[in-house]
């Protein structure tokens, strides 16, 4: 017996979540820059612009199911004997480290790596940004050929997602440190620097990044209705369609 998951009533509640943190976000934000009103434990909380917060735990959740959703496609291609499964389990391992990198900052720690060959800078804000676009890039060239191979719809799907999240989370981090013209790891006075103009950039890059996974997580659910007729609860995959759509 099968319990088959609704895609769209999977989609709706999340992307209602993402909707509702990116509103008490901006809320905070007019609370704090248009009335003069600051409540710290509620800012701290759900401006998107931060770590270990509310937004932050969706994030990486989000991040965690795309994963999962990864590893099931990968246990469904081992069958198939076209050692496809190979690029998914990548992907599965990507966004895993992706989950855990959410939440525990890792890509931060980059500059610090970084600081042993080069001076301290205002450069320093680029480094992790320049070094996940160059990954980005080189997964783009290697997975070509197999994102072609992909149906149609699943192919569009991980090209919009890409460009929310290259766009969206490379792109206005940039932005984001271009404006505030300073260092973020050199003991800068933040409360001065970061104005209602850098949080509306970051929460434009923080809320691409989150459609962005969305979008993934939308594509992934809609492979695996076209490839095993949808997600099931109970019992293996379904038996694989003779024809894509």
């Amino acid at each position: 017996m099968y319990i088959r998951y609704d895609i769209t009533k999977i989609m709706f509640f999340l992307v209602s979540i993402a909707l509702c943190l990116i509103f008490a976000n901006l809320a905070v934000i007019a609370m704090k820059f248009g009335f003069d009103l600051h409540f710290k434990t509620a800012f701290d909380k759900l401006i998107l612009d931060d770590e270990e917060n509310i937004p932050t735990f969706f994030s990486s959740t989000i991040l965690l199911f795309s994963s999962l959703l990864l590893f099931m496609i990968v246990s469904f291609h081992k069958t198939d004997g076209t050692g496809s499964y190979m690029y998914w389990l990548v992907l599965a391992l990507i966004f895993l480290f992706l989950a855990i990198d959410e939440t525990a900052s890792i890509h931060e720690y980059i500059v610090v790596i970084f600081w042993r060959a080069y001076e301290r800078s205002s450069f320093d804000n680029y480094v992790w940004p320049t070094v996940y676009g160059s990954l980005v890039v080189f997964l783009a060239i290697v997975y070509w050929k197999f994102i072609f191979s992909l149906p149609k719809k699943i192919l569009l799907l991980f090209f919009l997602s890409a460009f929310l999240y290259v766009g969206g989370a490379i792109g206005f981090e940039i932005l984001g440190s271009m404006y505030i013209g300073a260092s973020w790891y050199q003991g800068i006075d933040w409360w001065a620097a970061a104005d209602y103009k850098y949080y509306l950039i970051s929460t434009i890059e923080e809320s691409g990044e989150m459609f962005a996974v969305l979008v993934f997580i939308y594509a992934l659910l809609s492979y695996i209705e076209i490839k095993w007729q949808g997600l099931y609860l109970f019992g293996g995959a379904p038996t694989l369609k003779q024809e894509e759509r």
